[in-house]
């Protein structure tokens, strides 16, 4: 049994990282939880998302996660990137990490939209 490809591997990591970069300054703001050690991305550690590159590359080696269609998770993509950009810039007024976020998912969104990622 072979595992998944190195460059799947590498795109689910990145994915599950950027679409952190939104969600992580949320959950922070509404006190969900805290970090005790203060970190560089608007209060969050940066070794939080070195976390999730390096655990969701190994999730994806470990469990090998078969061929889906990619369509119905772009579209779930885009409108996690979408609706979550544009919460945070007019109900929870995180415009910066609205903006590093929303950059860093729209680079994957736009990407895979234009056939450059798929």
């Amino acid at each position: 049994m072979h595992g998944p490809h190195a460059d799947f591997v590498f795109a689910s990591a990145v994915v599950a990282t950027a679409w952190d970069l939104l969600l992580d300054p949320i959950l922070v703001s509404w006190r969900v939880w805290e970090w005790r050690t203060k970190g560089g991305y608007y209060g969050i550690p940066w070794r939080n998302f070195l976390g999730w590159l390096g655990v969701t590359a190994a999730l994806t080696v470990v469990l090998q996660p078969g061929r889906l269609d990619s369509l119905p998770l772009l579209i779930l993509y885009t409108g996690a990137w979408l609706t979550e950009v544009v919460a945070m810039l007019t109900l929870w007024r995180l415009r910066g990490p609205a903006i590093v976020g929303g950059v860093g998912m729209d680079t994957l969104v736009l990407g895979a939209w234009l056939g450059f990622l798929l």
